[in-house]
């Protein structure tokens, strides 16, 4: 059963639903979700506040928009970055960083769009439960206006779904069904819009009870994935070169971003 809101902040308010703290995401005013700056601080703010609640085992991060979770970053905001680029980045990789690293198991209950920064704030959560709405897709579509994923997606995306998943989502921009995103890896369950934060706080409730076990069933998952090929350095080899000559192929090296894009994912894969 759903209880009065907890906290409020300018960009986000906390519920509590029983044992489980729900992060509802919401920017005044616009008709969709998009990242920026402050919720650097709000996110941060309202971490601590449920670490620091023994009462609380779980956080389930949404959004309070009827039909999209986050559409990626604020356009107007990077258009006027200019040199401060970086620093955006860093704010936001610290954030997500800050996410991943809770001691608070997090869970991403995703309904609508949830692409760019949002697909990467959805990647840092140790959980993800989408909608089997046909508006929910989930995309790192960068790369199609000249830049690449700025806050850790070229790191988790490989790390959640392989090499040659995350590359192929990375490098084209395409957008994915939640119902495929499922079936790579991306998230753990897709259920009716009615559900959604039942489901996500019960996934929460169920890594807050056995952290272990999951690490473990990730961690297997991820050798299996790894001997079959991506840590094999010569099908690592094999996937890169592909997806370069893909890029070349389609963009006939007159866009660089993909290019980049895949040298990242090198480095870190």
């Amino acid at each position: 059963m759903r209880a009065v809101t907890q906290t409020a902040s300018d960009l986000a308010t906390l519920e509590r639903h029983g044992d489980v703290a729900v992060l509802l995401l919401d920017v005044p005013g616009a008709s969709m979700n998009t990242l920026r700056t402050e919720f650097v601080a709000d996110i941060e703010q309202l971490l601590d506040e449920v670490e620091a609640d023994p009462d609380v085992r779980g956080l389930v991060i949404a959004s309070g928009k009827p039909d999209s979770f986050i559409a990626g970053a604020d356009l107007e905001m990077l258009a006027g970055a200019d040199s401060h680029g970086e620093q955006l980045s860093r704010e936001g990789q610290r954030v997500f960083d800050r996410i991943e690293g809770s001691t608070t198991p997090v869970v991403a209950a995703v309904h609508g769009a949830c692409l760019g920064g949002g697909s990467e704030l959805a990647m840092a959560c140790h959980g993800r439960i989408a909608t089997n709405d046909p508006s929910t897709r989930f995309g790192q579509p960068e790369v199609l206006i000249g830049l690449i994923p700025g806050a850790g997606g070229t790191q988790r995306l490989p790390r959640l779904v392989g090499i040659e998943h995350a590359l192929d989502i990375i490098l084209t921009g395409r957008e994915i069904s939640a119902s495929r995103a499922r079936r790579i890896g991306l998230v753990d369950d897709v259920v009716h819009p009615a559900i959604l934060i039942d489901v996500a706080c019960d996934r929460a409730r169920e890594l807050a009870g056995d952290r272990t076990r999951d690490a473990r069933r990730r961690d297997l998952v991820a050798r299996v994935r790894g001997a079959l090929l991506e840590d094999n350095p010569a099908g690592r080899a094999v996937l890169f070169r592909q997806a370069e000559a893909g890029v070349r192929a389609r963009t006939h090296g007159n866009l660089p971003a993909p290019l980049r894009a895949i040298d990242v994912v090198r480095i870190g894969a």
